[in-house]
């Protein structure tokens, strides 16, 4: 506990006269939803973000949850001043209760703060209608990387039909998939 403390101190003093930035983000693992949030400092230049806190959400993830985990996190933060004046940025992904609860916490206590939603999280959404829009073409794409995976010889014929050089063939799918892939590797 007092490595724990210290810690929490120094991020104290290193966040104390400044506006302070909050992402907030869902993971899951296996049914179980945890919330993990991520402070650092608005200062106009690269600072060091931290991770403030994970909290286990014990029912499903809703906008009353979201808004208990962030002012839980808020309170790790709280010293002897008032405790909500410098937040002025929160990052959350576009769920809807996400959105909801930054929306009630801006009219109560965050007046002054800003809600963007992430754009990597916007950009995968659009992505993930376009592959399931065009189901056709994906079947197509697909095909074609199973065809040329590990065949150096086809990737060089396509490459002289199509004069053009191919990427790298992104791994779809989840984190685990991703490190099984990466494992194999090396």
């Amino acid at each position: 506990m007092p490595l724990y403390n210290r810690e929490i101190g120094e991020i104290r003093n290193e966040l104390a006269c400044s506006w302070i930035c909050l992402q907030i983000d869902e993971a899951r693992l296996k049914s179980q939803a945890i919330y993990l949030i991520m402070v650092g400092k608005l200062s106009g230049s690269l600072s060091k973000p931290y991770l403030l806190d994970c909290l286990q959400v014990h029912r499903s993830a809703n906008n009353l949850n979201a808004m208990q985990a962030f002012l839980e996190a808020l309170e790790i933060l709280r010293s002897d001043r008032k405790p909500y004046e410098n937040v002025r940025l929160l990052l959350s992904d576009q769920a809807s209760y996400m959105v909801l609860a930054a929306e009630n916490l801006r009219q109560g206590l965050f007046s002054k703060m800003l809600h963007v939603i992430c754009l990597c999280h916007s950009r995968q959404r659009v992505c993930e209608d376009i592959k399931f829009a065009y189901q056709r073409e994906k079947r197509l794409v697909t095909n074609l990387k199973t065809t040329l995976a590990r065949a150096p010889r086809r990737v060089a014929i396509f490459g002289r039909l199509t004069h053009s050089k191919l990427g790298i063939f992104p791994v779809v799918g989840n984190i685990y998939s991703l490190l099984q892939v990466r494992s194999h590797q090396f």
